[in-house]
């Protein structure tokens, strides 16, 4: 049976949109990871497709030199050339996923530690009469 997250937002009255306010307030912080986050994530997609544009280019330059307008030797030459542009394609696919992990992993662990800053901090503010009548375990519990 699925899980019904209407009926527990009703229970607890989960203010969505104070929510994702919080959470974009945390994005816009760290505004320069983000950017560089997005710009790997872009490129690494970019490349991810310009395959399909090279096989376009092999089937068309094949057609042509089956047609017999295009020379074995200019034909050899391309195919050479556009499997150089594939390795290099490769060789970036590499090195921009593995800056999109790091990016991402560095991001992520800079949000839980701003998350955690936060929340201790509010938990150290309240006042005595709040910790003397409330479990420790309670507390734990609901931290991630």
């Amino acid at each position: 049976m699925p899980y019904d997250y209407r009926r527990i937002s009703k229970k607890y009255n989960i203010d969505y949109s104070y929510n994702l306010k919080t959470y974009i307030s945390f994005l816009l912080r760290h505004k320069i990871l983000l950017f560089w986050v997005v710009l790997f994530v872009a490129i690494t997609e970019v490349l991810g497709s310009l395959d399909r544009f090279l096989f376009k280019a092999i089937i068309d330059n094949s057609t042509e030199y089956t047609a017999g307008t295009l020379s074995r030797i200019l034909f050899g030459e391309f195919l050479v050339t556009l499997a150089l542009i594939y390795g290099l394609i490769i060789l970036g696919r590499v090195v921009f996923r593995w800056l999109r992990v790091h990016a991402l992993n560095r991001f992520h662990a800079i949000l839980e530690f701003d998350l955690k800053q936060i929340y201790f901090n509010h938990l150290v503010g309240l006042s005595h009469n709040f910790h003397t009548t409330h479990k420790t375990g309670s507390f734990i519990s609901t931290f991630p």
